[in-house]
């Protein structure tokens, strides 16, 4: 028998099948195979179990209905979750979010789902650089929009005067050793401005970005803030590079541009 016609059979069968019982035990009896055979040829080809491949094709499709306006319920039900609450722990697991939230943004919410597509001309900053403290290096997904996590109390009065030109929060790797992401915070400098003691300057280079847009939220609450730009990189990187086949230019910096109501959050694309 051949074993990959009859995992792409079984692909077929469990994509036809989401909204009924299906088990390995089912599934290794209907193809001919052994459970034990069949949960490791499963394994091998997918790179996953039968249960996690099933689970994971039901959230997707369930995400799917939901941003495309089924209800939540009926959306969990149809993708063969036999509980709201079973389905709800599953897609908080798997998106990192709850449904609710997914839905509100993929409807819109204060975030722009849908980036501008811009070249960027070269950026100089006059800010200070944060390393990650303890045992936990930084991510995007996890430490976006790390300003709210620092103490500005010895730089307010500089911070206050420039702002208005634009404050950019950006991810930077120091350490060619370990890898580990920093988080620089600085001002939009023109090219012969001064530094004032104990700040550094960064350049962002010429580069091509994908630009996503947050509104600030109105009452205005660092924390909503904070959460929402967050929540915006765990699109990006779960999400959005994923689906378009988006070629990530690693070489360049990732940042976040902070002027007025509006913020941005520039991935740099080749």
């Amino acid at each position: 028998m051949n074993s990959q016609k009859t995992m792409e059979e079984c692909r077929r069968y469990i994509e036809a099948h989401l909204n009924e019982p299906l088990t390995a035990e089912y599934l290794s009896e209907k193809f001919g195979y052994s459970f034990y055979h069949f949960a490791h040829m499963f394994r091998a080809y997918f790179g996953v179990p039968p249960g996690v491949y099933i689970r994971i094709l039901r959230l997707e499709k369930a995400a799917q209905a939901i941003e495309q306006g089924e209800s939540i319920a009926r959306a969990g039900k149809d993708a063969g979750f036999e509980t709201q609450a079973g389905f709800a722990k599953a897609f908080q697991r798997h998106f990192g979010l709850s449904a609710t939230r997914y839905r509100k943004l993929k409807q819109g919410g204060n975030q722009s789902m849908q980036p501008q597509i811009m070249e960027s001309r070269k950026i100089r900053l006059i800010g200070y650089e944060y390393a990650p403290t303890g045992v936990d290096a930084l991510n995007y997904c996890k430490d976006g929009a790390y300003w709210s996590n620092i103490d500005f109390s010895q730089y307010a009065d500089y911070h206050n005067q420039f702002a208005h030109r634009g404050e950019i929060g950006v991810w930077v790797n120091p350490n060619e050793t370990s890898g580990e992401l920093s988080y620089f915070y600085g001002i939009v400098s023109n090219r012969n401005e001064p530094m004032p003691r104990g700040f550094k300057e960064l350049i962002l280079p010429d580069a091509k970005y994908a630009t996503f847009s947050i509104e600030s939220p109105e009452p205005f609450s660092t924390t909503q803030l904070a959460a929402s730009v967050r929540k915006m990189w765990q699109f990006i990187f779960t999400e959005w590079l994923e689906e378009r086949k988006i070629i990530f230019e690693e070489n360049k910096l990732c940042f976040e541009y902070y002027r007025g109501k509006i913020i941005q959050v520039f991935i740099p694309i080749k």
